[in-house]
Formats: structure tokens, C-alpha cells, sequence
């Protein structure tokens, strides 16, 4: 749909069906809302004829029909009840079940790196009766008026005499148009929240001062409604949730016809591990090409090269500044995917996990100079490799323009360097993060493998599994580990590692229970869309506590393995088997010896780790997203939207609503011994407004 800035560019529509159905998109909550200024007694005509379901009104600007309607006290009367039922924060989203509640909440706390609805428009929702939804639409379609974004129930009930004259205009008197504000403002206070807990509504148990608090994840409207405004621009990647009933869950969902889109940024985990396979070693010893070539035929980097190129084009010099860095990232990244096969194949030779002898012909060729020098000589081969990846550019027809080409040769020489001297300075022990003593350990875990595991981290976003989700199955972790032991350790913080992840396509089948009214049919719930995966990580967890707490976890590996958790984000988590050759829970004392076990995990895999870049909203994000292929937007953690308070049904003492939020992840590689311990581990930061996952 073209964009349409002012209500009158839609009113010059000659065609009615044209002008109709114009109409009825700009008035949902799934497009740009519009200026209404200076045509505000259309306006009204067209949201009091949208109150008819669509084939009972031909003309949506039918004047007759508008004053007919708000003579009807009893039609009106309707549409002003359903303003009881407009919300901040939709509870029936995604489980129809839930009824007779609504949420009103103030914007959240806003966060330097969080998305959050403090960072978009503020705008109403509706969810009730799924035949009302119609009826809801009168006071509930949002729409600029002097730029000021409201719906006809806030801006009647803030500003009464900007519309007594629009209401006289189509036959509603002073007196009428004062008892319909009035009305209004009893249903839609500022704050409304229930008084209680549906039986349908999801609680999660977190620490909170010494106790647990129950928290209600909910879905907020605004945010929803922007990601499907984004979606309507083919901006950033998205996936769909279908609903089978759209209308029970609310008008928004019923607009789209039950298909919502969400963000859908899986983590960047590459499919083929490089290691030295008998395939691997006959194409070395026969001299064949054995860099990662297809790592320079994505699109990513070859949208990178030519912004190199045209790096001039833009206006400022910022502008050029930040395009830059952008498109250099990205060629850093490829140029890592390209040669990541030797820097494993180095990584085993060093590390002795094969046997294989490099033949004579090979050790002068760059090649071989790779795999046998020492890490301090690499910084030397930058000459031998910028030509060869010159070269490789060449042999393909899409590059072809890019191989030597003199405005890219410094910048791609100087990827090449900073690659070589971050090999070259691995190994290096610089390290100036000083461990904890010895009142700490690390767990480190291996190839464990999840299956069915949500890959919806929250209701806006599919991909990386929550983090918070995480931290939850290692809390219980623990809580069995010290009831055995008879303990007080901590699992404070974790560090995750995925190297293998596939997304499972179809719709599950609910189990059978007892559903209806009274729980009196033993039939399926309502068939739900859902998003689910697959994956394979390793996770470090940091342990700390009393020194003879800590010796009894090291002399206590069965243990630990008999304990570990058998769900995640309401997957099934399975450890390698008894057959397994590699020993998949080991603890760890000094971070130099953990690290150094590190650095052998292969390259396709990614770190989920916290990227600290300010976002201003979701046009910003998904901005941020695209100028760095590595960024995933992840859950994070909850703002609170209440305060914690006893509520009826709650699963423990003090209950809360809160929003789930979205984070930035970001797949790093190279990391140093310092950077690691300090970066890449996460903790949760539980405050009185929020609970967040954060870097330690």
C-alpha cells in the first residue's frame, strides 16, 4: 500500500470499493496511523459505520447511516462497553481462554539496550467477545489529530470541546457527547490490573528478595503493532503465527485475518565443521582448494564490497564513517568464514587431537606455512595471503569486479592483517583478569543436545531460545546439586555456546484434557501455532561459594551428571552418551586452562553475547541488524509493570505482570582470555522494575 500521510489524499478516491477498503487498512492497527485534522466529521462517519460488519455497509462515508447510528442509544451504548475491554497489554495473547480481564499500564522504565513498548508509540488494543470486535472499533482506531497519535475514546475524554461541534454536526447533542465522556472515563482509567490470576494465564517463578515472585509474561499492543508496520516494509526477517480464531484473541490479530509476524533472527550457526575428515586431507595432500569459497559468495559480502565502493555516495561524513565500519565488519566476518577451515585444521595439529603429517611438497606453500608456524610468525604471511584472496575473488563471475581492485585492495589488506595478528596474539597470556582465588569454579558442559526446545523467545521474537530460560533450568540446577550435597553454592552466571541449530517446521498437537466450560470436555485445546528447534550447545557455568562446598562438586562428577536438568524452554535437554569419546562435564579452577579448551570449539558455532549498542526504537534496531549480520535479537527479561502484590490463583506469595523484552546477542569470535571472562557471561540483575538478563 502506498503511503498515505492525510486522511483527504484517501476521500479523493472516486471508487468506493477502492476508497473502502483504503480506509479500513489505515484505520487498523497494523499500518502508519494518519493525519485527521480539518476532517474530523469524516472521520467520526467512519468509525461509527466501521462499528457494521463489512458487507452491511457500501460506503463507509454513508452520512445518513453515521447519524442513524449514534441516534441508536442502544448501538451506541454497546461500542461505549467495549472501551472496558481496551488494553495496554493483551492477557488473551496468545491463550483465548483467558477472560474477563484487561491490563492498563503506564510506559515502562525505558532501557538504553532494551525494546520495550517505552520505545514506541502508545497506542490501545481491544480483546473481548469476539463478536464485538466490530463494535469496538468507534472509540479504539488510533489516528493523528495536530500530530498528537490518539484514539477517539482518550481524545474525546481529554479534550471534550474540540468535538462537540463534529458530534452536533451528525445529530449528537451537548448532553449525549457529556454522558459518553463520562462514561468513558469510568472504563478507561489510567491503571487497571486484575484482581486476580486466570487459570489460563502463564506464571514463572524468579528470586526475588529472598523469595520468589510469579510473573505473567504479557504481550504489549504498541509493540506488536509496529512490528507489523515493519513487516509491511520487507525491512528485517520475519516469520509468521497463525491463529485459528483471531477475533477471540483480539482486534489486531483479527485485522490481519490471524496471521501476526514476528522477528526471526536465528543464531548464525554454520552447517559444516571444518576439521581434518579423510575428504579434508585428500584434497590437502592433491593440493586442491581447501578455503571455505562459498564464504565469499554471499550476499552479505558482496552487498559489503560494493558499499565499500560507494562509500562516497553519502551525504555526511558521519554517514560515510558508520557505513564503513559496517561493510568492514562484514567483510571481516567472511574473510574469518573463508579461511576458517585452516584455523581448525592449525587448532588440531597444535592440539594433537589428530595424526597427520604434512607433506614435503606442501610445507613452503602458504598453506603449509600456516599449519607449521608458530603463532607469532603468522603476522608475516599477509604478503602470500591478500593475493590469494585476490585470486579466489576472481575465479568467481560475480566477484570478478572486485579481485585487485585498487579502491578495495588497502581496505581488504588490512582485514587480512588485523586476521593474522589476532591469530598471532591468541596464545598470548596478557591477561590482566585476575581470578577469584580458588573460591570459584567453572562447569563446563559439552555437546549437550535439546530437542523441541521454544524458539520463540518471547511473543515478538523466534531464534535464539530466552536466555532468561536458561538461567531458570540452571537455577534449578542448583537447587538439586545443594539439597544432595547438603551445600550453599551459586551458579552466579553462565556463558553459552551454540553450534548446531535447525528449526522444526509444522504445528504441534496439544495434548487431550479436560476443556469447556467447567472443564466438563475431555477434548484438545485450541490448536496453537508455535515455533520450535532443535540445538546442540556447550554452556560455562561460574560456581561460586565456600571452599569446602566447592571440593566436594570436585570429587563429584557423577554427581553433577546424574543432576543435570532434563528440560529447557520446554524442550527435553539429553547429555552425549555413555559412548561418548569425549568427557562432557568437566570442572575447571583457572580460567587460562578453561580457555584454552576454548579456543578448540569450531568456528561455525556462536557465542550469545551481550552487544552493548543504544537503540532508540524497532526502526533502529532492525537498522543496527542489517549494517551487522551478527546481531540477534534475543529475549532478555522483564520490566515489571505493577508492583509485586498478593493476588488470588498466584503460584506463590507476591505476583506481577511484566513484558518480555528483546536484546541484542552477538555471535563473537577471537576472543581473548580477558575479553572472554568479562563479556561473554551472563547473570540476572533482578531490580524492583526489572528483571533482566545481564553481562557480568
Amino acid at each position: 500500500m502506498v503511503n498515505i500521510n492525510h486522511i483527504k489524499e484517501i476521500l479523493d478516491i472516486e471508487d468506493i470499493q477502492t476508497r473502502n477498503n483504503t480506509l479500513r487498512k489505515c484505520f487498523s492497527a497494523y499500518t502508519e496511523l494518519i493525519e485527521i485534522s480539518g476532517y474530523e466529521k469524516e472521520t467520526l462517519i467512519i468509525f461509527t459505520n466501521l462499528t457494521y460488519k463489512k458487507q452491511k455497509v457500501e460506503d463507509l462515508l454513508n452520512e445518513k447511516l453515521a447519524k442513524k447510528t449514534l441516534k441508536n442509544v442502544f448501538h451506541i451504548d454497546k461500542c461505549i462497553d467495549e472501551v472496558s475491554w481496551f488494553h495496554t497489554h493483551n492477557l488473551k495473547y496468545p491463550d483465548i481462554r483467558v477472560s474477563k480481564q484487561r491490563i492498563l499500564a503506564m510506559k515502562p522504565i525505558l532501557h538504553p539496550y532494551v525494546i520495550s513498548s517505552a520505545n514506541c508509540n502508545y497506542t490501545l488494543g481491544w480483546s473481548h467477545n469476539s463478536a464485538a470486535v466490530n463494535l469496538s472499533k468507534l472509540f479504539l482506531c488510533s489516528f493523528r489529530l495536530d500530530s498528537q497519535i490518539v484514539c477517539l475514546a482518550s481524545s474525546i475524554r481529554n479534550n471534550i470541546d474540540l468535538w462537540k461541534k463534529t458530534f452536533a454536526l451528525l445529530g449528537v447533542t451537548n448532553k449525549r457527547l457529556k454522558s459518553l465522556s463520562e462514561k468513558i472515563e469510568l472504563h478507561l482509567p489510567k491503571q487497571s490490573f486484575p484482581s486476580s490470576v486466570d487459570e489460563h494465564s502463564t506464571q514463572i517463578l524468579l528470586p526475588y528478595r529472598d523469595s520468589y515472585l510469579s510473573i505473567s509474561p504479557v504481550t504489549n499492543h504498541s509493540v506488536l503493532a509496529e512490528i507489523q508496520k515493519l513487516s509491511l516494509t520487507n525491512s528485517g526477517k520475519f516469520t509468521t503465527i497463525k491463529y485459528v480464531r483471531p477475533s477471540s484473541v483480539g482486534e489486531l490479530p483479527a485485522s490481519l485475518a490471524g496471521k501476526i509476524r514476528i522477528f526471526n533472527y536465528p543464531p548464525l550457526v554454520g552447517k559444516v565443521e571444518h576439521r581434518l575428515s579423510h575428504s579434508k586431507r585428500w584434497r590437502l595432500e592433491n593440493e586442491k582448494d581447501i578455503f571455505n569459497a562459498f564464504a565469499l559468495k554471499e550476499s552479505d559480502f558482496i552487498f559489503a564490497l560494493n558499499g565499500l565502493l560507494s562509500i562516497n555516495q553519502e551525504l555526511t561524513v558521519k554517514q560515510r564513517r558508520i557505513k564503513k565500519v559496517s561493510h568492514l565488519k562484514q567483510v571481516r566476518s567472511s574473510l574469518i568464514k573463508w579461511i576458517s577451515p585452516l584455523i581448525e585444521w592449525k587448532s588440531d595439529l597444535e592440539d594433537n587431537t589428530v595424526a597427520f603429517e604434512l607433506p614435503e611438497k606442501l610445507k613452503i606453500s602458504f598453506v603449509g606455512k600456516f599449519l607449521t608456524f608458530k603463532a607469532n610468525k603468522l603476522q608475516g604471511l599477509v604478503t602470500e595471503l591478500n593475493p590469494l584472496f585476490n585470486t579466489e575473488l576472481s575465479n568467481d563471475i560475480k566477484n570478478r569486479t572486485f579481485s585487485f581492485n585498487g579502491r578495495l585492495f588497502i581496505p581488504i589488506k588490512s582485514q587480512i592483517k588485523w586476521l593474522l595478528n589476532q591469530l598471532a596474539s591468541e596464545n598470548k597470556s596478557n591477561s590482566t583478569y585476575e581470578p577469584l582465588s580458588y573460591r570459584h569454579r567453572y562447569l563446563y558442559l559439552q555437546n549437550i543436545e535439546a530437542i523441541d526446545v521454544q524458539a520463540l523467545s518471547n511473543m515478538y521474537c523466534s531464534g535464539i531460545p530466552s536466555l532468561r530460560a536458561v538461567w531458570g533450568m540452571l537455577h534449578n540446577y542448583q537447587r538439586e546439586i545443594n539439597q544432595s550435597l547438603g551445600a550453599k553454592i551459586r551458579f552466579t552466571s553462565f556463558s553459552w555456546f551454540i553450534h548446531k541449530y535447525s528449526a522444526i517446521k509444522g504445528i504441534k498437537l496439544p495434548e487431550y484434557g479436560m476443556q469447556g466450560a467447567n472443564n466438563k470436555e475431555f477434548r484438545r485445546p485450541v490448536i496453537r501455532d508455535n515455533k520450535y528447534c532443535d540445538l546442540s550447545f556447550n554452556l560455562i557455568i561460574h560456581v561460586s561459594g565456600l571452599e569446602h562446598d566447592l571440593k566436594e562438586l570436585d570429587g563429584n562428577k557423577d554427581m553433577l551428571k546424574a543432576f543435570f536438568p532434563t528440560r529447557l524452554a520446554g524442550g527435553t535437554l539429553f547429555p552425549p552418551g555413555l559412548d561418548s569419546p569425549c568427557e562432557w562435564c568437566e570442572i575447571y579452577k583457572l580460567e587460562e586452562m578453561l580457555f584454552s579448551k576454548l579456543k578448540q570449539l569450531p568456528k561455525s558455532g556462536s557465542w550469545i553475547i551481550l552487544n552493548k549498542i543504544p537503540v532508540a526504537d524497532l526502526n533502529e534496531l532492525i537498522t543496527t541488524i542489517k549494517e551487522n549480520k551478527n546481531l540477534c535479537p534475543t529475549m532478555l527479561g522483564y520490566l515489571l509493570l505493577d508492583k509485586p502484590s498478593q493476588r488470588a490463583n498466584s503460584i506463590s506469595n507476591l505476583h506481577c505482570y511484566a513484558k518480555p523484552e528483546c536484546i541484542t546477542g552477538i555471535n563473537m569470535r577471537f576472543l581473548g582470555v580477558d575479553k572472554f571472562f568479562k563479556k561473554s557471561f551472563w547473570m540476572l540483575d533482578a531490580q524492583d522494575k526489572f528483571m533482566i538478563m545481564k553481562s557480568v
